[in-house]
């Protein structure tokens, strides 16, 4: 079954000429491009759905369209004006939620010089004066946001990611 999906993912989604999946087929039957940063991370980390070269073209698209000049990896490109409104957003967004998944996105592809420049852009704005040790949602907004799950998916990436251990507890092995 799960090659039946991947194959029917590829067969759908696939954009060869760009070397990543396009988010979605609208329902007029055009491809929008660009889609969240999990469109271009998860293939990558989880399932051996892309071979290398294209983990890597999917990463780069992450590193050129979707990272800041902090290295902070932005959650979206796309914006609610796009022909159809099935996916509304805010627009580009930066939060402490997509940082710990692009240091694993970056680290999976061999970009390990990069693989810390996430995690460090979400600990300067938890760290912030303004912050104050609070886990923001979305980074540059101006109110105290403790949004939990990003600080055990942050530690997780930074032993996985930045360190390259693997901790499966239940079978005691790193």
């Amino acid at each position: 079954m799960i090659n039946i999906s991947k194959q029917q993912l590829r067969d759908k989604l696939w954009l060869p000429e760009l070397g990543r999946f396009a988010y979605y087929v609208d329902p007029t039957g055009i491809p929008r491009l660009d889609g969240m940063y999990q469109t271009l991370i998860y293939p990558v980390i989880w399932d051996n759905i892309l071979d290398p070269l294209d983990s890597y073209t999917s990463i780069r698209h992450l590193r050129d369209r979707l990272t800041g000049v902090g290295g902070e990896i932005y959650l979206t490109n796309h914006f609610s004006n796009h022909a159809t409104e099935t996916f509304p957003t805010w627009g580009m967004q930066a939060g402490a939620s997509q940082q710990p998944w692009g240091a694993w996105g970056l680290a999976a592809v061999g970009l390990r010089n990069e693989t810390y420049r996430p995690l460090k852009a979400v600990s300067e704005w938890v760290m912030s004066d303004f912050h104050q040790g609070a886990w923001p949602e979305v980074a540059h907004e101006r109110r105290i946001g403790y949004f939990s799950p990003p600080a055990g998916v942050f530690v997780q990436a930074v032993i996985e990611a930045l360190f390259g251990l693997n901790v499966n507890k239940p079978a005691g092995v790193l």
